[in-house]
């Protein structure tokens, strides 16, 4: 006679899908290790212990925020410096360039959006909207509605960036919506 299993909680679901991921990348980074040729010795060096170079891994993830369910996860300054392996300053530049969308909480703190990342690059044709918009609206007004689904466009703003990049549709919709924030 077979036994029904007896429902698990949501937590030990959450712990055991965490721990399978983990082992996971752990298989994946053990294949690439082994497949390099690098030796124990210059890995240490390249990359720090083990234990530094995992929690730097872990520290390259995006940070939860409150806003996390209207912009999505965030990065923080030393993360976005990570990514393009640049100073405070670089980075900073970006900002004033408008090449870079960076958010203030109220706390002070600098923060990123994740979604306007693709890979160690900005998604392309976000560096023309945020040119466009500078002065009109404020970063966390305009980093919600580049998430949000446009009307217009059948998706968010960002969405047709990743899938097309810029385009004269996205463009003449944030004209539009500059339009209307500035009434």
């Amino acid at each position: 006679m077979t036994r029904e299993r007896e429902p698990q909680s949501d937590v030990a679901s959450k712990q055991r899908s965490a721990a399978d991921w983990l082992h996971e990348a752990i298989e994946t980074l053990e294949q690439l290790f082994a497949s390099s040729s690098y030796t124990p010795e210059e890995l240490e060096s390249e990359l720090g212990s083990p234990t530094e170079f995992g929690e730097l891994m872990f520290r390259s993830i995006p940070k939860r925020s409150p806003w996390d369910e209207i912009v999505g996860p965030v990065y923080t300054t030393e993360q976005v410096q990570m990514i393009f392996g640049g100073s405070r300053q670089s980075i900073s530049d970006r900002v004033k360039r408008r090449t870079l969308l960076r958010l203030r909480t109220s706390d002070r703190h600098n923060v990123y959006p994740a979604f306007q990342f693709e890979g160690r690059q900005v998604l392309g044709g976000l560096s023309e909207i945020l040119k466009i918009t500078v002065d009109e609206v404020d970063d966390w007004t305009l980093a919600s509605w580049l998430v949000a689904e446009q009307p217009g466009l059948g998706s968010s703003v960002i969405d047709v960036l990743r899938q097309s990049g810029e385009s004269s549709e996205v463009i003449d919709l944030t004209h539009n919506a500059v339009e209307r924030w500035s009434r």
